[in-house]
Order: C-alpha cells, then structure tokens, then sequence
C-alpha cells in the first residue's frame, strides 16, 4: 500500500483553490470537519498524498499535468477530482468523469459544482467521491486476495494433501483430507459416505453433483466445476471441485479430486459483476443521450436507450448506420468543429445545438463532452440533453416578465420577511414610489393608518399558513393622498413546501368605489322617490318588468312579487285609450322616448290616470339594454283640467258671443254716424277684434296645455315654405327670406308649424315699416339645429321678452302681454326645444328656436 492509499483518522483533502478567500473558507471547514484532515501541497502534486482533491478552473489548468500524472498512478484506484466551477465560467467543463467499463478510466474531472455551494451539499459530494474511492481499494484488495488464493489452490493442487479426497467404488469408502472438513466445518471424526457428501451441496446443485460423482465412477467421465455447498454449520459457501477416474486393470479403482473453497473469488467477481452492472445501470438510466463516439471511424461504438427516445433511431440503427453529425444536423463541418473543441480542451466541452430526429423534427439540446478510453480506441463521450422543456420555461419566463411589467396593476414582490424586491412600473404610476425607492422598503410605505386594528394581523397570519389573501386595501401614495385597492397576495413555494416569497398584484379601484357609492346614492333615489319608477330588460321575453320601487307599489297597489317578471300592459283595462296604447308602443319599438297621459287600472280594479313617461337606457356601443319608466299619479289634476277645460269653454262661449253683439252694434253705430261718435265706434271695433283675437290664442294655448306632447320627425323646409305662402298672401306689404339647408329635420309636436308661423307674423305685424323685411335662417352645429326669426321693427318689449325668462319672478300683479310669444314658447318647449330673443342690428329683435339632438 503507497502512501496516498494510507488512511488516518479522517480522509484526507487537499483544497486547491487559487481564491484566497475561498481556500480561507474551505480550509476552515476541512479542518473543523471530524471526518477530513487538511492536506496542504508539499511541492509537486506527485509528492503530495490526499484521497480527494478539491479545485478551481485556476488550479485545474495551473496543476493540469500533476494531476493527470497522479491520477494515472493510483489506476486502478479512484483518485476523485471535484472541481468549483464559478457560474459564468464555462471554459472548463468536464462531466461523467469516472469508469464507464472495466477498462474505461477517467483521465479528468469526478465531479463539477456550480459555486456558489452549500456546505451541505459539498458534504454529500465529497462523501460520494470518497466512497467511489473506497469501493475501488476494496476492490482492488479483493482481486490481490483472489490472486493469491488462486496461486496457494495451485500450489496445493500440487501436493495432494490439501483439499483432496478419494472414493473406493470397491468398499464405498470415502476418505478426506482435513481440509475437506475443515471446508465442510465438520470434525475429523466424522463418518461420510458419498451420498452423505453429497448432501451437503446446496439443493439445487446436488443433481449436478451426484450426476457428476456417479459418472466418473461408473463411466469414468473427469468432471470440474464450481458449485455451491452449505457446512454442517449451515454456511453456504462456493467451491471448486474436481473428479478424475483413476484405473487398475483396466478398470475404474478409484476417483480422486480436490475441493477449494473459492467464496471469496465468487464474492469478488459477484462485485466486480455488479460494478459493472451498476455502471450499465447509471448509463442505461441516465435522463440524458449518452453516446461514446468514435471520431475517426465516424460510428457511434455505444449509445444508451434515452438515444433512440432523444433521435428516434433505435440502438441498432445507431450503432450501425447513423452518422455522430446527426446530433449537428447532419453538418459535418459544425460537428468536426466540435470534436475539435473537445480533444482541443483536453477536458471536456459544453455547448447547444439543435438535434434533427428520424423524422426530420428539430430539437434543442445541450451536449457535455469529454474524451475517454473506449476499447482501445480515443473516443468521445457525450452527454446530450434535450431542453425544449427549459426553452420554453426560459420563453415562458420572459413572456411572463413582459407581461408583468407591461402590467396596470401594481405589482411587488417580497422575501419572506415582507422586504420589497421587486415593483414594476405600474407600481410607480399607482403609488408615485419608484423601484429604487420601493425596493429594500417593506409595503408599510403604503400603510395610510386608515385600517381597522386586526386587518395587518390577519393578513400576515393567512399569507404564512400558505393561503391566497384577497381583500380591499386603503392605501396611501407618496403624495399622501390616499386610494383604494383591490389586493390579491399569493406565497411562492419551492419544491418543499417552504415559503421563498410573497407576490401582490394591487388594483386602484377609487373610482369605482366612487362610481358604487355614487350608484349606492341613485339605488336609494330611486327606491325613495316619490314617484313610480320601474325598470324593463327589453332582452327578455316580452320586456318584462326587472325592477319597481315603493312609489310604484303604493300607486298601482301591486306588490313587487306580482310585477316583476311581467309585462306593464296588465295595468291597462277596457277604458284605456288604443291610440295611447299604440304611442307607446310604436315609441319602443323605435327606441325612442314617449310621454303620455293615459288611464291604468290598479290591482283592486280603480280606475286612475297615469303620467307615463318611458325612455331607453343605452350601454356604450349605443344598444338598448334597458328601458325605465317613470309613473304619477295625475288623476286628481286631469280632473281639474277637465273642470277648467269646461270652465274656459264656457267664458270663451259667452265672451265670443258678446264680443260679437258689441261688435255687431259698434259696426252699425260706426255706419249710421259720423265724427267722434264714429271714430269711437271704430275704437270699439278695434278692441272687440283684438279680444276676439285674444280668444282664439287662449284656446289654442289651452289645447296645448290640454294635450299631451307627441312628437314626431318633422321636415323643416316644407313647414317654413308653408308659413311664408300664408303669412305673405294675409300681409302682401312683406318681405320674408328663407335661408335654409335641405334635408333637416326636427323632433316636434303637431303645433309647431302653428307656433313657428306666430313667430313670423309678429315679426311682419308688429312691424312700424309700410314694408316689413323678415328673415329666417336655419343652422346646424354642434349637433342642434338653430331656427332665427330676425325683423326689423321695433324691438320686443322687455315685458314681453320676460315671458322667455323660466327664472323671472310671478307675483299676483305680474301682468304680462304677448299670448303669441307665449304660445311659441310652450310649443317649443313642449317639442323638447329653446326659444331665446337677443337684439338684432341695426335695429329689430332676433328670436332664436333651438333643437338639440
């Protein structure tokens, strides 16, 4: 045994490390570990003794010779390598470095960590490195024993006293020599007959045994074999046992043999077998192609199956009619490049590439290379990955990445501990912290104290039992204004289970919780307002009712359960007027919105007169999705009209037919006088006529009032081309210009050509000129439509411009004038229009009728 085979107390390490804060550290560890002596380099690698050794890619190259050459020397001992590869330092790789067969020996590296490394796993490492080098002396032991129980069986073959035995077929007597007993642990005195002996093979051996024993008796047949025996002390042992017939006149006087117990060679190549075993074993199991390639014969010599799973060939087809420049894509030249590299090194090479399979696919791989020994031949070991998995991780990842950063959410990661690492850059926009200024922090920065006490505690609790925690959050930004957040906090895991950070995805929601309270605020309007409201899904089969409020309730007398789901129509009974029905009805089936005065019944059968109004409720892409109605009960004021309708009937009734008397004798007055009595007279006509005038105007704004709005798409152009044909054939002495575009039209009720035409003629009558001028001019802009009436006459009254007003104070001696303009106004505003008067130039008034879109 040399000295670098001599053991100690502990295996010894040799650190060659030229980090000096590295070798610092692994000393220490060596030295402090009971199991490890330190071992320091005393002049040459050569000189020095050590089991294993432990270096960087700086001593590797420094040293290269010295441990080559110490390496050679200890075959067939391993001597383990383990090398500290730094992470971004591929230069010098060199994987699957040990025996690959019995005459495979590595010349490089056993072993290559990614640094950094924990203790923990540079123990099991070294631990699995030092046991590879005990297998290898034990084994090493064994074979020198076998060697020399084989020499001392030959030497005793030659004496025949050692392990011999002899049977006499003619006295059956079977003679042993002490070693003999001494194999089959029986005493000297023991008394054996063949059959006997031959009892003491293992079971399943002692046909053989005894088919053997008896053919060299009887048919004098020589026999030697190894066979196994079980000992009288029920060992099982293997031996080697020998039968020669031996002759006396012709015929068989005696067999004689040897026994040798050859256990341990069976124990030896049993372990040697399952060495080899396991080695096929590792190469077989391996997740990872393995090819042995010989380059200069351009043949695969050995291959394991993940091969042909990997290139879709199967062993045979790869070892004997597929080129090694399949694993390039059949490019030579790139996969003489890369044998190059590897025999270049003189270690090993890594690199990626894409494979091509049987069937033409392509895939990713990472290929590990180092020469080897292979039956004689320089060959080239190679491990091939396929990492389409990873590739796709690695896509995934940055997908990932990209998205999250791309990302309107806020999102931060955190260690265990909550320290922020990681924000992206929605994080400032949302928060106004900057990565810089977020990292290193923890989410307390966000903390705006408006929290009730336990909401952190239980939030802290629930993401460390490993449970997902979602809730709103008041939050404050860097500017100290606060903002709610929707959070969503996840723990990430590693493979055990164990918490490695905590991931948040934040939602600013203050406008949405605005807009709920917002919408909070109109529900409760709704509920409470003290008019019926009811809402219908036009989606729904026959628009049925989806919501109505108290309102509703107390004025039809129907309770909720008895509407919603229903069409409004059962509210309708046989007094309900069809034309009403048939507005309405035409109206949603336009989309548009209607209002009318129509008789509904309630659930207890009275009758009561209901202000309808119904308007469609449209989403963003300008869709119908609903449909709400407003409902008040008007029965009390319709009754009302109906007693002022019959009131106003009757005064214009009496004071038409006055008027008319007056008149009538004012007239015969005016022609049966003359001079003063006529001129007042004439006075008196005057005034019956204006009156009278009044009387009409009053009826027609009685009408309106008495009616219900109907509007309807209305052509402008024909309605003025009307209204100047009459009022220029009534007032010849006028001049009326219409500037107008084609094709407009307006929404409005059937008055207002009536209330359009007033307009016009108060323009022309009023008038102080022989010949009046008015202009009507119709614009668009802005999505209204404009109608100007301008004259050129005195301008209207201030008395009578405040009946435009809607703000101008009603008192009980307010008198006004002008029922042509308020009749305008009426109709306009009924029509869903404005009317306004400003001052034209250079002298007039300009009235301006406004519809909106």
């Amino acid at each position: 045994m040399t000295a670098d085979e001599v053991t100690g107390a502990g295996d010894r390490v040799l650190p060659l490390l030229s980090d000096s804060g590295n070798r610092r550290l692994l000393t220490e560890w060596v030295e402090e570990h009971p199991s490890y002596e330190f071992v320091d380099l005393q002049g040459t690698i050569e000189e020095t003794p050590f089991d294993v050794c432990i270096l960087d890619s700086e001593a590797f190259e420094e040293h290269l010779p010295g441990l080559r050459a110490k390496k050679a020397a200890a075959t067939p001992v391993v001597l383990p390598y383990l090398l500290l590869l730094e992470e971004s330092d591929p230069e010098i790789i060199d994987l699957d470095g040990g025996e690959l067969a019995d005459n495979v020996v590595t010349e490089s590296i056993d072993e290559i960590v990614t640094m950094p490394i924990q203790q923990a796993e540079l123990q099991w490492r070294l631990a699995a490195l030092l046991r590879l080098r005990e297998q290898s002396l034990t084994l090493r032991q064994r074979g020198r024993d076998l060697e020399q129980q084989v020499d001392l069986f030959e030497r005793a073959q030659d004496i025949a006293d050692v392990g011999g035995w002899e049977y006499s077929p003619q006295t059956d007597e079977l003679t042993w020599t002490e070693k003999v007993y001494q194999i089959h642990d029986l005493p000297k005195d023991a008394e054996l007959t063949a059959e006997t002996a031959i009892e003491y093979y293992h079971p399943e051996d002692r046909d053989t045994i005894r088919e053997a024993f008896w053919g060299a008796v009887e048919d004098a047949e020589s026999y030697d074999f190894d066979i196994r025996l079980v000992t009288d002390e029920g060992d099982q042992r293997w031996v080697r046992t020998r039968g020669e017939p031996y002759y006396e006149d012709g015929e068989v006087a005696s067999v004689r043999g040897t026994i040798q117990d050859i256990t341990d060679r069976k124990e030896n190549e049993r372990a040697m077998q399952q060495a080899r075993d396991q080695y096929r074993t590792i190469f077989e199991a391996s997740n990872d192609a393995i090819l042995i390639i010989d380059p200069d014969a351009d043949e695969v010599v050995a291959t394991n199956s993940q091969a042909s799973a990997l290139f879709g060939y199967d062993r045979g087809a790869l070892l004997d009619d597929v080129s090694p420049q399949a694993i390039y894509g059949g490019d030579e030249d790139q996969f003489r490049e890369f044998v190059d590299e590897v025999f270049d090194s003189g270690e090993g090479w890594t690199d990626e590439l894409t494979c091509t399979r049987r069937d033409g696919r392509h895939v990713p791989a990472e290929i590990s290379a180092s020469t080897i020994e292979f039956e004689g031949r320089s060959c080239l070991l190679a491990s091939i990955r396929d990492i389409s998995t990873r590739k796709e991780s690695e896509r995934e990842l940055r997908r990932v990445s990209q998205a999250v950063e791309a990302s309107a959410h806020a999102i931060f990661i955190t260690d265990p501990d909550g320290t922020i690492t990681y924000t992206n850059p929605a994080f400032e926009e949302i928060t106004g912290f900057s990565r810089e200024e977020a990292v290193g922090k923890t989410p307390d920065i966000l903390n705006s104290g408006a929290m009730h006490d336990g909401y952190f505690g239980e939030f802290w609790t629930t993401i460390r039992s490993g449970e997902v925690w979602d809730d709103e959050v008041i939050n404050r930004r860097k500017d100290g204004e606060t903002f709610t957040a929707h959070q969503t906090v996840a723990p990430v895991t590693d493979g055990d289970d164990e918490i490695e950070a905590f991931v948040a995805v934040q939602t600013d929601i203050t406008e949405r919780k605005q807009h709920e309270r917002r919408l909070q605020r109109q529900s409760r309007a709704i509920d409470e307002a003290p008019i019926g409201i009811s809402i219908s899904d036009p989606t729904g089969a026959d628009n049925p009712m989806i919501y109505v409020n108290d309102a509703f309730v107390e004025i039809t007398g129907y309770p909720r359960e008895d509407v919603l789901g229903r069409n409004c129509r059962f509210l309708q009974g046989e007094n309900t007027d069809s034309e009403r029905v048939a507005r309405i009805r035409d109206a949603i089936d336009a989309q548009e919105p209607v209002a009318v005065e129509i008789r509904n019944y309630r659930k207890d059968g009275t009758e009561f007169w209901n202000h309808l109004e119904i308007a469609p409720v449209r989403n963003a892409q300008d869709e119908v999705i609903n449909y709400v109605g407003f409902q008040q009960d008007v029965t009390e004021r319709r009754e009302r009209h109906q007693q002022l309708e019959t009131i106003d009937r009757l005064l214009r009734h009496n004071l038409r037919n006055d008027m008319n008397v007056i008149r009538g004798r004012a007239e015969l007055i005016h022609s049966e006088s003359s001079g003063d009595v006529a001129e007042l007279a004439e006075k008196i006509i005057d005034v019956s006529d204006g009156l009278l005038g009044m009387a009409r105007k009053e009826r027609a704004i009685a009408k309106v009032l008495l009616e219900d709005p109907v509007q309807a798409e209305t052509p402008i152009e024909p309605v003025l081309q009307r209204v100047v044909s009459t009022i220029e054939s009534d007032h010849p002495e006028a001049t009326i210009a219409v500037e107008s575009p084609e094709a407009v039209t307006v929404r409005a009720t059937a008055q207002f050509e009536e209330a359009l035409a007033e307009l016009v003629e108060n323009g022309v009558v009023h008038n102080d000129s022989a010949a009046p001028e008015v202009t009507i001019t119709v614009t668009r802009s802005d999505g209204s439509t404009h109608i100007d009436v301008a004259d050129t006459g005195p301008r209207i009254p201030e008395m009578e411009q405040n009946i435009l007003e809607e703000a101008t104070e009603r008192t009980p001696v307010y008198h006004e004038t002008g029922l042509g303009l308020w009749f305008a106004k009426l109709v306009v505003t009924r029509s869903g229009g404005t009317i306004t008067v400003t001052e034209n130039t250079p002298a007039g008034s300009t009235v301006r009728v406004t519809f909106h879109e």
